[in-house]
């Protein structure tokens, strides 16, 4: 069975202060804070905790993965337990289990407000996350406008605004393009994301041309993504 073609969703992901405080806290911030250091004095604009694009580890549905590795473990893995029952009914409203249905199917994709509401309730600290709008194609929201994104539609929705600039780990980029790499994305706005789907498609081309980069493959997988936040009607 083949996923249905997605366009449009809800997602619950961290907010940007949550997940910059794990990222400064881990391992690979840890181990390369001087060139992070560099990089973070050539793009002085660019203030991380500003970044609100689709890069902040969306809430995932409990899978049959899951299930099996819970019982195998005696029920003691911490990241199993966090958010258990949010996961639980995440899975019981998307009604399949869909975790294999690959990259360009988003998993974490929520098709009603009301229900990325409903599961918002009950994570454990629904204070640590927010409820954004995705779209690729069709751009246009009845919602808080937030930017366009460069990244994966689903997997694990790599950006390559964050991952090159505001909290690279993949495909940093070389200490010689960060100059360069400043000038491409001096139009970015106060989210650390593109107004404009034109000014997104130029800092896709540029991406794809340097050496630095995560290779696209397939192609066309660098979508365009509007995001928006249901957190104001407007």
């Amino acid at each position: 069975m083949l996923p249905p073609c997605q366009t449009r969703g809800f997602m619950l992901v961290y907010k940007p202060e949550k997940l910059l405080s794990a990222y400064m806290s881990g391992e690979f911030c840890q181990s390369n804070e001087e060139i992070l250091s560099k990089l973070r004095a050539a793009l002085p604009f660019m203030e991380p905790k500003n970044y609100r694009g689709i890069s902040r580890e969306p809430l995932v549905p409990w899978s049959k993965i899951d299930e099996d590795e819970f019982q195998r473990s005696g029920k003691t893995l911490v990241d199993l337990q966090r958010d258990q029952t949010a996961r639980r009914k995440f899975l019981e409203i998307n009604r399949e289990d869909r975790y294999n249905w690959g990259g360009d199917y988003n998993t974490e994709l929520i098709q009603e407000r009301s229900a990325a509401e409903e599961i918002r309730l009950i994570v454990d600290l629904p204070e640590d996350f927010e409820i954004i709008e995705v779209a690729r194609g069709n751009f246009g929201t009845k919602y808080n406008f937030l930017g366009f994104d460069i990244g994966y539609w689903g997997g694990d929705h790599y950006s390559l605004i964050c991952d090159s600039a505001v909290m690279p780990h993949w495909h940093g980029p070389d200490p010689e393009c960060f100059e360069e790499l400043g000038k491409q994305l001096r139009c970015l706005n106060e989210h650390l994301l593109f107004s404009k789907p034109k000014d997104a498609e130029e800092f896709r081309k540029y991406y794809r041309s340097q050496p630095w980069a995560e290779e696209e493959y397939p192609q066309g997988e660098f979508c365009i993504i509007q995001v928006t936040t249901v957190s104001i009607v407007v």
